[in-house]
């Protein structure tokens, strides 16, 4: 049973790169001559990325399929569609800007695990997992948000992952927008 939840989490991961590889190729690389910093993406300002903190999550995207809503600021769009191998993807952006989050949906048959850096490293052993924090979102389980190394993500990202109903729910964004991806998953709500 153990090796076919870490399969599913390797299939669900996998996804989740090709996805939001698609997003990725019409977002600004890190450039350290534009911004000064390389740490920053090209064409966010240190000032946008301090705005996150300070953002008013009034907007409310709730979806009947997979039972949650969340807020999200004004001023961004949602938009979901069908992900590879039968995965959910939602896209919370600030467009044009690469300001974002996107939660990836797929299929968990263990519905009964707390999310670990112990049982994500045995499904993807080279994922780096840095400050890893337990995370409460409702669920009788509990989640788990860290910083890591996606390529995907331009190096470092932040992401939230926890079970729900059957689901696995990763939660995902430039580590510069951690607080962005906070906000969202503090407003989750699951019905």
């Amino acid at each position: 049973m153990r090796r076919s939840i870490i399969a599913g989490i390797v299939l669900v991961l996998l996804s989740g790169m090709g996805v939001y590889l698609i997003a990725r190729a019409t977002a600004p690389k890190s450039d350290p001559t534009t911004t000064g910093d390389p740490s920053v993406l090209s064409g966010v300002s240190p000032q946008t990325i301090a705005e996150i903190a300070h953002y008013q999550y009034t907007q409310v995207y709730t979806n009947p399929t997979y039972h949650f809503s969340f807020k999200y600021p004004k001023g961004f769009t949602v938009s979901a569609t069908n992900g590879l191998n039968n995965s959910y993807v939602i896209l919370v952006e600030k467009l044009p800007s690469p300001v974002g989050v996107q939660i990836l949906i797929s299929s968990f048959n263990s519905p009964d695990l707390d999310m670990t850096p112990e049982l994500i490293h045995e499904s993807v052993p080279g994922l780096p997992i840095e400050n890893p924090q337990v995370i409460d979102v409702g669920t009788p389980r509990k989640g788990l948000a860290f910083l890591s190394n996606n390529q995907e993500f331009g190096g470092k990202s932040r992401e939230a992952w926890f079970a729900f109903e059957g689901n696995l729910y990763q939660i995902s964004t430039f580590a510069e927008f951690a607080g962005l991806l906070n906000g969202v998953v503090a407003t989750l709500q699951l019905k």
